[in-house]
């Protein structure tokens, strides 16, 4: 019988397989690369840099689960702060992006 893998899977190997996806499609999904296509340059300055943290602080974060699992508090630690900071970072990154989201408003022509 075949069947969807994923349906065969235990709520722990669910909850990994969901969390790898939702951080490879935030990887992807990341500014830099719409900023790149669309205008072929990236324009460096603090909304960039905080976007690239971020993205190092969630790889961080995801790489000490399997630690995590094992019972290790120091990866606990390391990854309770690497969610902190990342949250710190989205936030500047929220009030960086502000101007360039009026900017790009200002400048759109609309229909």
């Amino acid at each position: 019988m075949l069947s969807f893998p994923f349906i065969m899977c235990t709520y722990l190997e669910k909850f990994h397989l969901s969390s790898l996806t939702r951080l490879t499609i935030r990887i992807i999904n990341q500014g830099p690369l719409n900023t790149y296509a669309r205008a072929g340059k990236l324009f460096p300055g603090p909304h960039l840099y905080a976007g690239a943290g971020l993205v190092v602080l969630w790889a961080l974060a995801a790489a000490m689960v399997p630690s995590m699992q094992k019972g290790n508090d120091a990866a606990r630690t390391v990854h309770i702060g690497a969610n902190l900071a990342g949250i710190g970072l989205f936030v500047w990154q929220i009030t960086s992006g502000i101007p360039i989201l009026l900017k790009v408003v200002e400048l759109t022509k609309w229909p």
